[in-house]
């Protein structure tokens, strides 16, 4: 039976509801990277998470061509265990509740540009140009896990039109096999599989964003083309010798269904790196705030702070493991060695010191 939602205090403020909230899609995350474990060490979860990884990998990721351009993705794979490292670094370092607090919307920020990295080297490695665009590196990202012939959740599970070439009725990619429920509380505690319905939620809220983003400059094109239409207009009543009209007001237009619809379809599919963005806004530029006044208390921003290192963690991993395949493991591992003897990591227990053996046994 679904546990009821706790009792929300009335002491509660926005950033402490929002807060909560994206803890618990951290958490979905991390459940179904983790393939619905709760309980154990990182690196148990890590190398469960190897295993499965490989299984599905198999024989589906054929062996990249030779003319990879290798220098450019080892930058990509530097580039995120740095960014790894200062995130580990950063929490390992901020004992205090009040630092580890403000350290969390670095974090975010940190967590978002390691995953960016790691997925740009595997995109690289499949023979596509290191973008500059977070946007068009979102896109490729789709494209690498949603639309291939395997499914690795949760970075292949995506939120897309209904209607859309693959999507389920509620306009999800990869999910699993049953209806999901968008309409669990972000706070209720999860059952074992209700992992899959919070992180659907996450990434359905993280693209309505984008789509009410969207409906705006629609709803802004529209204005300005029935602005210049009346110009034009009045240009030729004018040129006919009519008296001059006073402008119409200025209003936003709504959208017609029609034009709403087309616009929502024009939003790609949105996956977890999309959520990870989101965060890296709130961080810089929206609410950081969200951050340091977030947390009830010390113990949640504690747990904050480990979600957001283990999906970092795993997202390298499963990347780290991808390029294996691409580019064979004995690369990648000369990599992660070069990487370590050049950056002598503060301890073993995190980021890719933590990870090497997996991709020794790869």
């Amino acid at each position: 039976m679904l546990a009821s939602m706790p009792e929300e205090p009335h002491t509660y403020t926005e950033h402490n509801r929002s807060f909560r909230t994206h803890s618990g899609y951290l958490a979905a995350f991390c459940y179904l990277a983790f393939d619905g474990r709760r309980f154990g060490a990182l690196d148990y979860h890590l190398g469960k998470l190897a295993e499965r990884s490989l299984s599905v990998y198999c024989d589906q990721i054929k062996p990249a061509k030779t003319n990879v351009d290798k220098e450019a993705v080892g930058g990509c794979l530097y580039r995120a265990w740095g960014t790894e490292t200062i995130l580990c670094t950063t929490a390992e370092l901020s004992p205090d509740a009040d630092l580890l607090r403000l350290a969390l919307a670095w974090g975010a920020v940190q967590a978002y540009y390691a995953c960016y990295g790691a997925a740009q080297a595997v995109l690289v490695a499949e023979g596509k140009p290191r973008s500059q665009q977070h946007n068009t590196t979102q896109n490729q990202v789709a494209d690498l896990w949603a639309y291939r012939r395997f499914s690795l959740p949760p970075w292949s599970l995506a939120a897309t039109e209904p209607g859309a070439r693959l999507a389920c009725p509620a306009g999800f990619l990869n999910g699993p096999d049953r209806p999901l429920d968008l309409s669990l509380h972000t706070w209720t505690v999860l059952e074992r599989g209700q992992e899959w319905d919070r992180a659907a939620k996450a990434l359905y809220t993280t693209r309505e964003d984008r789509i009410a983003d969207a409906i705006r400059q629609a709803r802004e094109r529209k204005r300005k083309e029935r602005a210049r239409a009346w110009r034009q207009e009045e240009e030729l009543r004018l040129a006919a010798g009519k008296r001059p009209r006073n402008a119409p007001a200025s209003h936003l237009p709504r959208l017609t269904s029609e034009e709403k619809a087309s616009v929502r379809s024009q939003v790609r599919a949105f996956t977890v790196l999309d959520y990870l963005y989101r965060l890296r806004v709130k961080a810089n530029y929206v609410d950081d705030e969200l951050f340091s006044q977030g947390p009830v208390n010390d113990a949640d921003a504690e747990e904050f702070a480990t979600r957001i290192q283990h999906i970092v963690a795993a997202t390298l991993l499963v990347h780290e493991l991808r390029l294996g395949k691409l580019l064979g493991p004995k690369w990648v591992l000369s990599q992660a060695d070069m990487w370590l003897r050049r950056n002598i990591a503060r301890s073993d227990a995190h980021g890719l010191a933590a990870r090497r053996q997996l991709l020794v046994n790869a």
